[in-house]
């Protein structure tokens, strides 16, 4: 995913993502991983965050991901 632009220097976010699959090789859903760091000082802000979503393909992930964090704002 691009870059995008959450909070302030002091407390930025970074979320990751992967696509979890079954023994079957079928994709179940997918996992995000949210990462808040400062570019200012050497620290974490806040604790890393995981969250499980539904969606599978990168367009949806991306839509999901910028919906949370735009009713996180």
């Amino acid at each position: 995913m691009e870059k995008a632009k959450w909070g302030t220097p002091h407390h930025e976010k970074r979320v990751f993502w992967i696509v979890i699959e079954n023994q079957h090789k079928d994709k179940i859903g997918t996992l995000l991983f949210e990462l808040s760091h400062s570019h200012i000082e050497f620290n974490l802000p806040a604790p890393p965050r995981f969250l499980p979503l539904e969606e599978i393909k990168r367009v949806e992930i991306i839509k999901k991901i910028t919906q949370l964090e735009e009713n996180l704002s």
